[in-house]
Protein backbone atom coordinates (compact mmCIF):
# COMPACT_ATOMS: atom_id res chain seq x y z
CA UNK A 1 0.00 0.00 0.00
CA UNK A 2 2.67 2.45 0.70
CA UNK A 3 4.54 1.53 -2.73
CA UNK A 4 1.56 2.27 -4.54
CA UNK A 5 0.64 5.75 -2.90
CA UNK A 6 4.14 6.83 -2.80
CA UNK A 7 4.45 5.94 -6.49
CA UNK A 8 1.28 8.18 -7.23
CA UNK A 9 2.44 10.58 -5.54
CA UNK A 10 5.18 11.30 -6.22
CA UNK A 11 6.93 8.55 -8.55
CA UNK A 12 9.14 7.27 -6.16
CA UNK A 13 9.66 3.70 -5.69
CA UNK A 14 9.61 1.91 -2.00
CA UNK A 15 12.16 -0.88 -1.93
CA UNK A 16 11.41 -2.63 1.13
CA UNK A 17 8.73 -2.58 4.06
CA UNK A 18 12.09 -1.31 6.11
CA UNK A 19 11.93 2.13 4.78
CA UNK A 20 13.22 4.27 7.06
CA UNK A 21 10.81 7.38 5.82
CA UNK A 22 8.00 4.92 5.70
CA UNK A 23 8.25 4.16 9.31
CA UNK A 24 8.24 7.73 10.36
CA UNK A 25 5.10 7.91 7.76
CA UNK A 26 3.62 5.19 9.73
CA UNK A 27 4.22 6.69 13.30
CA UNK A 28 2.86 9.96 12.22
CA UNK A 29 -0.66 8.14 10.90
CA UNK A 30 -0.99 6.48 14.49
CA UNK A 31 -0.89 10.13 15.68
CA UNK A 32 -3.30 11.63 12.99
CA UNK A 33 -5.81 8.79 13.64
CA UNK A 34 -5.84 9.64 17.31
CA UNK A 35 -6.38 13.37 15.88
CA UNK A 36 -9.53 11.93 14.04
CA UNK A 37 -11.71 11.06 17.19
CA UNK A 38 -13.72 13.91 18.82
CA UNK A 39 -13.10 14.16 22.44
CA UNK A 40 -9.73 12.67 21.93
CA UNK A 41 -7.90 15.65 23.81
CA UNK A 42 -9.13 17.97 26.54
CA UNK A 43 -9.01 21.02 24.31
CA UNK A 44 -11.79 19.22 22.14
CA UNK A 45 -13.99 19.47 25.08
CA UNK A 46 -12.91 22.37 26.78
CA UNK A 47 -11.94 24.92 23.50
CA UNK A 48 -10.73 27.38 25.70
CA UNK A 49 -7.43 25.40 26.83
CA UNK A 50 -5.57 26.24 23.84
CA UNK A 51 -5.49 30.07 25.13
CA UNK A 52 -2.72 28.25 27.87
CA UNK A 53 0.61 29.71 27.15
CA UNK A 54 2.68 26.72 26.66
CA UNK A 55 4.76 26.48 29.27
CA UNK A 56 1.80 26.07 31.53
CA UNK A 57 1.38 23.06 33.68
CA UNK A 58 -1.40 20.92 31.75
CA UNK A 59 -0.34 22.39 28.44
CA UNK A 60 1.23 19.46 27.51
CA UNK A 61 -0.74 18.77 24.60
CA UNK A 62 0.06 21.82 22.62
CA UNK A 63 3.97 21.04 22.82
CA UNK A 64 3.06 17.69 21.45
CA UNK A 65 1.24 19.02 18.62
CA UNK A 66 3.96 21.36 17.74
CA UNK A 67 6.12 18.31 17.62
CA UNK A 68 3.13 16.18 15.50
CA UNK A 69 2.97 19.39 13.25
CA UNK A 70 6.63 19.15 12.36
CA UNK A 71 6.57 15.61 11.84
CA UNK A 72 3.76 16.03 9.06
CA UNK A 73 5.45 19.41 7.81
CA UNK A 74 8.82 17.22 6.91
CA UNK A 75 6.58 14.15 5.77
CA UNK A 76 4.92 16.24 3.45
CA UNK A 77 8.20 18.32 2.42
CA UNK A 78 11.19 15.56 2.02
CA UNK A 79 9.25 13.72 -0.94
CA UNK A 80 8.16 16.74 -2.28
CA UNK A 81 11.72 18.40 -2.15
CA UNK A 82 13.37 14.93 -3.99
CA UNK A 83 10.69 15.48 -6.81
CA UNK A 84 11.69 19.05 -7.32
CA UNK A 85 15.48 18.31 -7.70
CA UNK A 86 14.89 14.86 -9.95
CA UNK A 87 12.48 17.28 -12.01
CA UNK A 88 15.42 20.21 -12.42
CA UNK A 89 17.98 16.84 -12.86
CA UNK A 90 15.67 15.36 -15.62
CA UNK A 91 14.94 11.91 -14.38
CA UNK A 92 11.91 12.96 -12.45
CA UNK A 93 8.84 9.81 -12.53
CA UNK A 94 5.60 10.75 -13.91
CA UNK A 95 3.47 11.43 -10.67
CA UNK A 96 0.79 14.04 -9.13
CA UNK A 97 3.65 16.22 -8.19
CA UNK A 98 5.33 16.31 -11.15
CA UNK A 99 2.59 16.84 -13.56
CA UNK A 100 1.23 19.50 -11.39
CA UNK A 101 4.57 21.12 -11.08
CA UNK A 102 5.31 21.04 -14.74
CA UNK A 103 1.79 22.51 -15.26
CA UNK A 104 1.88 25.36 -12.40
CA UNK A 105 5.58 26.10 -14.62
CA UNK A 106 3.83 26.21 -17.98
CA UNK A 107 0.54 26.87 -18.10
CA UNK A 108 -0.89 30.51 -16.99
CA UNK A 109 -4.04 29.46 -15.89
CA UNK A 110 -2.44 26.92 -13.27
CA UNK A 111 -1.05 29.91 -11.50
CA UNK A 112 -4.34 31.25 -11.09
CA UNK A 113 -5.94 28.64 -9.15
CA UNK A 114 -3.17 26.77 -6.95
CA UNK A 115 0.60 27.10 -5.91
CA UNK A 116 3.51 24.81 -4.49
CA UNK A 117 2.23 24.56 -1.46
CA UNK A 118 -1.36 23.20 -2.38
CA UNK A 119 0.80 20.42 -4.38
CA UNK A 120 2.72 19.80 -1.60
CA UNK A 121 -0.14 19.36 0.95
CA UNK A 122 -2.50 17.43 -1.48
CA UNK A 123 0.44 15.06 -3.15
CA UNK A 124 0.79 14.29 1.00
CA UNK A 125 -2.56 13.78 1.96
CA UNK A 126 -2.78 10.79 -1.22
CA UNK A 127 -0.85 8.72 1.38
CA UNK A 128 -2.25 9.93 4.61
CA UNK A 129 -5.73 9.66 3.03
CA UNK A 130 -5.49 6.65 1.68
CA UNK A 131 -2.77 4.26 3.05
CA UNK A 132 -4.26 3.31 6.07
CA UNK A 133 -7.86 2.70 4.35
CA UNK A 134 -7.20 0.81 1.86
CA UNK A 135 -4.56 -1.26 4.28
CA UNK A 136 -7.27 -1.82 6.64
CA UNK A 137 -9.67 -3.07 3.82
CA UNK A 138 -7.32 -6.14 2.53
CA UNK A 139 -6.99 -7.04 6.60
CA UNK A 140 -11.17 -7.08 6.52
CA UNK A 141 -10.54 -9.75 3.83
CA UNK A 142 -8.31 -12.12 5.78
CA UNK A 143 -11.03 -11.99 8.19
CA UNK A 144 -14.14 -12.48 6.17
CA UNK A 145 -12.14 -15.49 4.37
CA UNK A 146 -11.47 -17.07 8.21
CA UNK A 147 -15.19 -16.56 9.11
CA UNK A 148 -16.75 -17.36 5.91
CA UNK A 149 -14.10 -20.06 3.72
CA UNK A 150 -17.26 -20.26 1.12
CA UNK A 151 -16.35 -16.83 -0.38
CA UNK A 152 -12.54 -18.12 -0.76
CA UNK A 153 -14.04 -21.41 -2.46
CA UNK A 154 -16.42 -18.78 -4.99
CA UNK A 155 -13.86 -16.66 -5.86
CA UNK A 156 -11.35 -19.19 -6.55
CA UNK A 157 -13.69 -20.76 -8.82
CA UNK A 158 -14.27 -17.63 -10.54
CA UNK A 159 -10.14 -16.75 -10.95
CA UNK A 160 -9.42 -20.42 -12.06
CA UNK A 161 -12.60 -20.60 -14.91
CA UNK A 162 -11.40 -16.69 -16.19
CA UNK A 163 -7.90 -16.59 -15.61
CA UNK A 164 -6.38 -19.91 -14.96
CA UNK A 165 -2.86 -20.55 -13.48
CA UNK A 166 -0.45 -19.52 -16.18
CA UNK A 167 -0.42 -15.93 -15.23
CA UNK A 168 -1.87 -13.52 -12.42
CA UNK A 169 -5.40 -11.76 -12.63
CA UNK A 170 -4.61 -7.94 -12.75
CA UNK A 171 -6.94 -4.82 -12.35
CA UNK A 172 -7.92 -4.71 -16.41
CA UNK A 173 -9.59 -8.14 -15.51
CA UNK A 174 -12.35 -6.60 -13.35
CA UNK A 175 -15.56 -6.77 -15.51
CA UNK A 176 -14.45 -10.55 -16.37
CA UNK A 177 -14.20 -11.10 -12.60
CA UNK A 178 -17.54 -9.99 -11.26
CA UNK A 179 -18.13 -12.08 -7.95
CA UNK A 180 -14.35 -10.89 -7.11
CA UNK A 181 -15.06 -7.35 -7.37
CA UNK A 182 -18.10 -7.82 -5.55
CA UNK A 183 -16.09 -9.07 -2.52
CA UNK A 184 -14.42 -5.17 -2.18
CA UNK A 185 -18.20 -3.83 -2.17
CA UNK A 186 -18.92 -5.97 0.60
CA UNK A 187 -15.90 -5.20 2.73
CA UNK A 188 -16.36 -1.56 2.09
CA UNK A 189 -20.26 -2.14 3.47
CA UNK A 190 -19.26 -5.23 6.43
CA UNK A 191 -16.56 -3.27 7.69
CA UNK A 192 -15.95 0.39 6.37
CA UNK A 193 -12.33 1.47 7.48
CA UNK A 194 -13.95 4.43 8.19
CA UNK A 195 -17.07 4.02 9.75
CA UNK A 196 -17.86 7.49 10.99
CA UNK A 197 -16.41 9.46 7.89
CA UNK A 198 -14.41 12.40 8.64
CA UNK A 199 -15.48 14.83 11.00
CA UNK A 200 -17.34 17.56 9.38
CA UNK A 201 -18.85 21.31 10.47
CA UNK A 202 -22.11 23.33 10.17
CA UNK A 203 -21.47 26.23 8.39
CA UNK A 204 -25.02 27.25 9.83
CA UNK A 205 -28.07 26.43 11.89
CA UNK A 206 -29.25 23.67 11.00
CA UNK A 207 -33.10 22.21 11.56
CA UNK A 208 -33.04 18.20 11.74
CA UNK A 209 -36.58 16.58 12.92
CA UNK A 210 -37.69 19.51 15.17
CA UNK A 211 -34.24 20.22 16.36
CA UNK A 212 -31.56 22.98 15.75
CA UNK A 213 -28.29 21.89 14.96
CA UNK A 214 -25.98 24.95 15.60
CA UNK A 215 -23.38 26.56 12.99
CA UNK A 216 -19.84 25.42 13.93
CA UNK A 217 -21.23 22.29 15.11
CA UNK A 218 -19.08 19.02 14.76
CA UNK A 219 -20.91 16.44 12.51
CA UNK A 220 -20.36 12.73 12.41
CA UNK A 221 -21.90 10.86 9.69
CA UNK A 222 -23.32 7.52 10.90
CA UNK A 223 -21.30 5.42 8.07
CA UNK A 224 -21.44 1.74 10.39
CA UNK A 225 -25.57 2.71 10.36
CA UNK A 226 -25.77 2.87 6.49
CA UNK A 227 -24.45 -0.28 5.95
CA UNK A 228 -26.11 -2.08 8.48
CA UNK A 229 -29.67 -0.64 7.02
CA UNK A 230 -31.64 -4.11 6.75
CA UNK A 231 -33.68 -2.52 4.88
CA UNK A 232 -30.90 -2.42 2.61
CA UNK A 233 -28.49 -5.03 3.57
CA UNK A 234 -30.83 -8.30 4.64
CA UNK A 235 -28.40 -10.01 7.71
CA UNK A 236 -25.96 -7.03 7.54
CA UNK A 237 -23.33 -8.96 10.41
CA UNK A 238 -22.80 -12.04 7.11
CA UNK A 239 -20.24 -11.28 4.27
CA UNK A 240 -22.54 -12.12 0.91
CA UNK A 241 -20.77 -10.83 -2.02
CA UNK A 242 -23.80 -11.69 -4.24
CA UNK A 243 -26.15 -8.86 -2.95
CA UNK A 244 -23.74 -6.63 -5.43
CA UNK A 245 -24.17 -8.89 -8.37
CA UNK A 246 -27.16 -9.07 -10.86
CA UNK A 247 -27.90 -10.43 -14.44
CA UNK A 248 -26.67 -8.10 -17.25
CA UNK A 249 -29.18 -6.32 -19.59
CA UNK A 250 -29.03 -9.79 -21.83
CA UNK A 251 -29.62 -11.81 -18.22
CA UNK A 252 -26.94 -14.22 -19.10
CA UNK A 253 -24.08 -13.09 -16.77
CA UNK A 254 -23.81 -11.99 -13.42
CA UNK A 255 -21.94 -7.90 -12.92
CA UNK A 256 -21.46 -5.74 -9.95
CA UNK A 257 -24.04 -3.38 -9.74
CA UNK A 258 -23.19 -1.04 -6.65
CA UNK A 259 -20.51 1.16 -5.16
CA UNK A 260 -20.51 2.17 -1.61
CA UNK A 261 -20.83 5.46 -1.93
CA UNK A 262 -21.31 5.89 2.09
CA UNK A 263 -18.20 4.24 2.33
CA UNK A 264 -15.65 7.12 0.87
CA UNK A 265 -17.56 10.07 2.78
CA UNK A 266 -19.55 13.69 2.33
CA UNK A 267 -20.08 16.55 0.42
CA UNK A 268 -16.74 18.81 -0.65
CA UNK A 269 -14.97 16.21 1.55
CA UNK A 270 -15.63 13.08 -0.63
CA UNK A 271 -12.76 10.99 -0.83
CA UNK A 272 -11.19 12.01 -4.42
CA UNK A 273 -9.05 8.75 -4.82
CA UNK A 274 -11.88 5.98 -4.01
CA UNK A 275 -11.39 4.79 -7.55
CA UNK A 276 -7.81 4.15 -6.91
CA UNK A 277 -8.33 2.72 -3.35
CA UNK A 278 -11.31 0.27 -5.11
CA UNK A 279 -8.34 -0.54 -7.63
CA UNK A 280 -5.98 -1.48 -5.51
CA UNK A 281 -8.17 -3.60 -3.00
CA UNK A 282 -9.54 -5.33 -5.68
CA UNK A 283 -5.54 -5.91 -6.64
CA UNK A 284 -5.17 -7.25 -3.12
CA UNK A 285 -8.23 -9.36 -3.39
CA UNK A 286 -7.39 -11.16 -6.90
CA UNK A 287 -3.70 -11.75 -6.26
CA UNK A 288 -3.96 -13.20 -2.56
CA UNK A 289 -6.73 -15.46 -3.45
CA UNK A 290 -5.42 -16.44 -7.04
CA UNK A 291 -2.22 -17.16 -5.57
CA UNK A 292 -2.98 -18.38 -1.78
CA UNK A 293 -5.27 -20.60 0.55
CA UNK A 294 -5.94 -18.69 3.28
CA UNK A 295 -6.89 -20.66 6.61
CA UNK A 296 -6.96 -20.48 10.39
CA UNK A 297 -3.50 -22.04 11.69
CA UNK A 298 -4.27 -25.81 13.54
CA UNK A 299 -5.61 -25.26 17.40
CA UNK A 300 -6.71 -21.50 16.65
CA UNK A 301 -10.21 -22.48 15.01
CA UNK A 302 -11.85 -21.06 17.95
CA UNK A 303 -9.98 -17.71 18.01
CA UNK A 304 -12.68 -14.76 18.17
CA UNK A 305 -11.37 -11.91 15.43
CA UNK A 306 -12.09 -8.45 17.32
CA UNK A 307 -12.10 -4.84 15.60
CA UNK A 308 -11.15 -1.50 17.37
CA UNK A 309 -11.48 2.19 15.72
CA UNK A 310 -9.39 4.75 16.31
CA UNK A 311 -10.27 6.96 13.43
CA UNK A 312 -9.78 4.11 11.13
CA UNK A 313 -11.31 0.59 11.28
CA UNK A 314 -8.91 -2.33 11.96
CA UNK A 315 -8.96 -5.96 13.30
CA UNK A 316 -7.07 -6.64 16.43
CA UNK A 317 -3.84 -8.75 15.51
CA UNK A 318 -5.09 -12.32 14.54
CA UNK A 319 -3.53 -15.83 13.25
CA UNK A 320 -3.72 -16.59 9.41
CA UNK A 321 -1.88 -19.10 7.70
CA UNK A 322 -1.45 -18.50 3.69
CA UNK A 323 -0.49 -21.86 1.71
CA UNK A 324 0.45 -21.71 -2.14
CA UNK A 325 -2.60 -22.88 -4.09
CA UNK A 326 -0.87 -24.11 -6.98
CA UNK A 327 2.84 -25.45 -8.00
CA UNK A 328 4.53 -22.36 -9.16
CA UNK A 329 2.06 -19.85 -7.99
CA UNK A 330 4.19 -17.67 -6.30
CA UNK A 331 7.21 -17.61 -8.75
CA UNK A 332 4.24 -16.40 -11.16
CA UNK A 333 3.54 -13.71 -8.80
CA UNK A 334 6.97 -12.72 -7.77
CA UNK A 335 8.04 -12.09 -11.20
CA UNK A 336 4.52 -10.46 -12.14
CA UNK A 337 5.67 -7.92 -9.82
CA UNK A 338 9.00 -7.01 -11.61
CA UNK A 339 7.78 -7.34 -14.71
CA UNK A 340 6.60 -4.03 -15.97
CA UNK A 341 4.87 -5.53 -19.05
CA UNK A 342 2.23 -6.92 -16.72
Amino acid sequence: MSAISFFVSYGYNIESDGDAFVEKINAYMRVYQRILRPGEFLVDVFPILRYLPDWFPGAGFKRQAMEWNHNKETIHDVPFQRVKRDMAAGKAQPSFTSTLLEDLAFDPLAASKYNESNVKRAAGSIYTGGNDNTTSSIHTLLVAVLQFPGIQEKAQEELDRVIGRDRPPSIGDREDLPYCAAIVQEILRWQPATPFALPHALDQDEEFRGYVIPKGTTIMANVWGMTRDENFYPQPEEFIPERHLILDEKGTRLRETTRHLATWGFGRRVCPGSTLAEAVIFAGVISMLWACKISRPAGTEDFKIEYETYGVRWPKDFPVEFEPRFEGAMDILRSSIYDTDQ
